[in-house]
């Protein structure tokens, strides 16, 4: 009876420490080339949480500025490469070489797409 509970006590923890989910990324991931082809090399996804079944946030170094219509699709590849599915995805974008940490842009489905360019502090 005593294993029985070890076992039981085990499997439960195992269960509950699967909630979160951190991939960190060593190379860069890039978009598929039919999906926005002029954005490849642009930029490198530096992290990748899941906090299942509800958000998924990514934080993204950018090589260079990107239009909105670019973000969008850069967005929607991203969204396209995910592990698992969520009801939110939420992505930071920072310029290589910026000054400070704060994000340049992000990109939210919310459950919409919705684009912010963030202004220069």
């Amino acid at each position: 009876m005593r294993m029985l509970k070890w076992v039981l006590a085990s499997f439960l923890c195992f269960l509950l420490s699967g909630c979160g989910d951190v991939e960190p990324r060593d190379e860069p991931i890039q978009a598929k080339k039919h999906d926005v082809p002029e954005l490849m090399g642009t930029f490198k996804i530096e992290k990748d949480e899941y906090l299942l079944p509800y958000k998924r946030t990514v934080e993204v170094t950018l090589f260079k500025e990107l239009s909105e219509q670019q973000l969008a699709g850069l967005a929607k590849s991203i969204k396209g490469i995910a592990k698992r599915d969520t009801e939110r995805t939420f992505i930071g974008y920072r310029l290589v070489g910026s000054a400070d940490n704060s994000y340049w842009a992000t990109t939210h489905y919310n459950p919409d797409l919705v684009i912010k360019i963030l202004e220069e502090f």
